[in-house]
């Protein structure tokens, strides 16, 4: 199953000191992200955006897919979605 991660990080972390904070706290250089069995990271993308960042991953169920990205959460808010194929994308991706 694919699963869409939108993170918005909180007020006080969203600026660059407070996200170096985080940065720091989480590990820093060496910092990496928990990835629960079974969830295969796909991409993702630093947004300029409402949202800060946008992770694509495979999950084999809800459970499994709501524990990605769970060391965020006391500093961003992280709203997974189920995704579904989009018949038009894969048309036109065909004809690429």
């Amino acid at each position: 199953m694919k699963f869409v991660a939108l993170v918005k990080m909180h007020r006080r972390t969203a600026d660059f000191k407070g996200w170096m904070e985080v940065y720091e706290e989480l590990g820093g250089e060496d910092m990496v992200w928990h990835i629960p069995e079974g969830v295969k990271l796909l991409d993702s993308v630093h947004c300029l955006s409402h949202f800060d960042l946008i992770a694509f991953y495979d999950a084999p169920d809800g459970e499994t897919a709501e524990m990605f990205l769970q060391e965020l959460e006391p500093y961003a808010s992280v709203e997974r979605i189920l995704g579904i194929p989009c018949v038009i994308c894969e048309n036109t991706l065909e004809l690429v």
